[in-house]
């Protein structure tokens, strides 16, 4: 339970520094440690519950055919900060970088959207 106990304490620290900075929320030490010592109990109890295999599949980049560029673009949405995000790459069918961009946009839209939208930045 040693290092599993040691990374749960320290992303509820983490957690409890973004929630203080980001919502002003009061931090409580005293229950970090009770807390990381349950929270690692109940994962070693569910890692031993059975082997459920859920089908993850890799993504995996696929080049476009050798006279074309592919471009992969992505959206999001930032509900906290009221606004959206895209970001872009063109490559090669060698995988070679042509082209990447990054922005923040508002008012709030939809990640398609965004990602329709990062094709023209």
């Amino acid at each position: 339970m040693g290092l599993s106990l040691f990374l749960i304490i320290a992303w509820r620290i983490w957690l409890n520094r973004n929630e203080i900075l980001f919502r002003g929320s009061d931090f409580l030490l005293p229950q970090t440690l009770p807390f990381g010592v349950k929270y690692s109990e109940e994962y070693i109890a569910a890692r031993g519950m059975g082997n459920t295999a859920v089908g993850h599949k890799q993504a995996k980049w696929c080049k476009p055919d050798a006279d074309m560029i592919k471009i992969n673009c992505d959206g999001a949405i930032f509900q906290l900060e009221d606004c959206s995000g895209w970001a872009s790459i063109f490559r090669t069918h060698e995988g070679l970088v042509i082209l990447t961009g990054a922005g923040r946009m508002e008012p709030l839209l939809e990640p398609d959207v965004m990602e329709a939208t990062a094709i023209f930045k």
